[in-house]
């Protein structure tokens, strides 16, 4: 029954705490923007009152109110909007990314629909853990337009995830009105094409939003699988902070000041309630991991079987892991690399999805948050661009911007480069885009034994991780160890010393380098191989130890020449040790053009042995 004293009470505090923040942004005691829920208390507050305290909440940018419902504490609230360390995420969050876990508040999330696939993924753990909570997902009428709310509907409908989207629409997105954003008028009827029930309520009305929660709760937790609440309501204040408001009438807010949820009563900061602390929640208990039987003799395997063979030890030891991806199933992925483990594991750890990249990526990431492992793959390198958000926004920040409350440890398997007449799309090695975001570790193995060591050792570290493969290289054979085999994420390895000169390479390259190297040895030259894997962070001691004996780099890579790993190797070595160059640093890479797809015009724009051939005798000349 709804506890009509407590509602209004938590009603009247966020109207009083979001008043009150108003005059503080104003006077400049907080700085930055906020994005105000004056009006909209009803929705917050009337579905959080239908929860259980041990269901999960994930918010939006406009997210003070949900983080107020659920009981927390307005200090402290206040005190991450200052910046201070006493603040729910010490300050590094602020009005945006604010996150409690002790109290099961997931996260608020400051890009629009981002909320949405990782509340899924929160609901994918509570499925894959057996747990009867639910994940509730709060999102606003614009969100529905992105293409990740219409992803992750689908994939929450087809696996049934206990999860209750609310959509609480103030008939505006910023400055547009529904009607010119929403060809279904209203967002609910959405729902339908994804065979979710859906309802919709008077959003101003919290015994009505009670009711309908009510409903919507029970549904979800039954285990049906997922359910929209579109809640009818209205902010009573501009989008953010110097919103005018210039987009609506004067007359249109008075209609609906009349409907206030506070009926028009006024508040004060003497309103502003402080809840009574309570004990943390406890978290998710993950499943104990298992004693593997491991490999008991060295063996050689092509660079493909070298990775099944870390997923299937990885996914026998511990059963967080699971696998996420397109046509990983019986179809062992495009490149074959995951054949045989949906026969061996079945669809309970090897999860097929649909394609929809960036928002099967954010269910790994709501998922790691939780606890699992995920190992998500990305079919070709190419399409990692559909999920930049959710690596760059979420899997990269989240961790920062909670202050450490959450991990994201998960796997992004991608095989990169090109294999010859895949074309532009499908050929690109986008290291670039990589390396420049903090936060994630990106990992590019060149041996089998590399590329087992390393994939286990990613999926055993806490952080998100970039695992590039290079297609080329699935066909090669190599030598892997007996046991376990882990490799350190950070580290490059001088794969062979020489000291007349060093080559910097990674992926496909360190290959082409060795061969090199090989040629000039007949010729009495001495040249050190240094094999860099680790990307993102570069292992720049190693660099520049090399680089002090030899006084002479050349940086082979893949990928195009500007802005690339080498263009960052380069800048930092000028920085670092430029007084031991002998000579110039080369680079060789990809020119910067598209990939066409005729093999003999492809060649002309990748990198090939004999550029690297001609840099090498430039700089011995020099």
């Amino acid at each position: 029954m709804l506890d009509r004293e407590m509602t209004q009470r938590k009603m009247r505090s966020i109207r009083a705490f979001e008043q009150n923040l108003s005059d503080f942004l104003a006077r400049g005691i907080v700085g930055g923007t906020s994005h105000f829920c004056i009006g909209q208390e009803a929705c917050a507050v009337g579905v959080l009152e239908a929860a259980r305290p041990t269901d999960w909440v994930i918010s939006n940018h406009r997210g003070h109110g949900h983080l107020l419902a659920r009981g927390l504490d307005p200090r402290r609230l206040l005190a991450e909007l200052k910046g201070e360390e006493s603040g729910y995420c010490k300050g590094r969050g602020g009005s945006q990314h604010l996150s409690c876990i002790a109290r099961h508040f997931l996260g608020t999330n400051g890009i629009t629909g981002g909320g949405i696939p990782i509340g899924a993924g929160c609901a994918f753990a509570l499925k894959y853990l057996h747990l009867d909570d639910i994940a509730i997902v709060f999102f606003g009428d614009g969100a529905s337009n992105q293409g990740t709310f219409h992803e992750t509907l689908n994939m929450a409908s087809l696996w049934k995830l206990p999860v209750l989207f609310v959509c609480e629409n103030n008939l505006y997105a910023m400055s547009t009105p529904t009607a010119h954003g929403l060809a279904s008028g209203t967002v609910a009827p959405r729902a339908a094409a994804y065979n979710i029930p859906s309802a919709v309520a008077d959003g101003l009305d919290v015994d009505a939003v009670y009711k309908a929660a009510q409903k919507a709760c029970a549904y979800v937790r039954s285990g049906a699988g997922p359910f929209l609440l579109e809640l009818m309501t209205y902010r009573q204040c501009g989008h953010s902070r110097n919103d005018k408001r210039v987009y609506r009438t004067r007359e249109e807010e008075q209609r609906f000041a009349e409907r206030d949820p506070l009926h028009g009563e006024p508040v004060s900061e003497a309103d502003i309630w402080i809840p009574p602390e309570e004990p943390p929640l406890s978290l998710p208990s993950l499943p104990p991991k298992q004693n593997v039987t491991l490999p008991t003799e060295a063996h050689e395997v092509f660079f493909s079987q070298a990775i099944r063979e870390a997923l299937e030890e990885e996914l026998l030891r511990d059963p967080s892991v699971f696998l996420m991806g397109e046509d990983i199933g019986v179809y062992g992925g495009a490149f074959g690399v995951t054949k045989g483990l949906w026969e061996k594991f079945g669809a309970s750890r090897i999860w097929e999805t649909p394609i929809s990249e960036n928002s099967f990526t954010g269910i790994g990431v709501g998922a790691a948050m939780m606890g699992l492992r995920p190992v998500v793959e990305i079919m070709f390198m190419d399409f990692l661009a559909l999920a930049l958000d959710q690596i760059l926004n979420s899997a990269a920040k989240l961790e920062y911007m909670y202050a450490g409350q959450v991990k994201v440890p998960m796997v992004i398997r991608t095989p990169g480069g090109a294999k010859g007449g895949y074309g532009a799309s499908h050929s690109q090695t986008l290291t670039n885009l990589l390396v420049g975001i903090p936060g994630i570790k990106v990992v590019a193995p060149s041996t089998p034994a590399q590329a087992k060591g390393l994939l286990k050792s990613a999926i055993r570290y806490d952080g998100p991780v970039v695992f590039v493969e290079n297609k080329r290289l699935y066909g090669k054979k190599g030598v892997v160890p007996a046991g376990e085999v882990l490799l350190p994420l950070d580290k490059a390895v001088v794969v062979a010393e020489g000291t007349d000169l060093t080559i910097a390479a990674y992926s496909a390259m360190t290959p082409m380098a060795l061969a090199v190297r090989d040629a000039f040895a007949e010729k009495g030259v001495s040249i050190e191989v240094i094999d860099l894997i680790s990307l993102q962070p570069l292992d720049t001691e190693t660099l520049f130890q090399s680089i002090r004996k030899t006084g002479r780099l050349v940086i082979a890579e893949e990928a195009c020449l500007t802005g690339g790993v080498g263009a960052e190797i380069a800048a930092r070595v000028a920085e670092e040790c430029l007084d031991a160059l002998e000579a110039p640093i080369r680079r060789v890479a990809a020119k910067d053009q598209a990939i066409p797809a005729g093999l003999a015009l492809e060649k002309e724009v990748l990198p090939q042995p004999e550029q690297l051939v001609n840099a090498v005798k430039e700089l011995l000349e020099y």
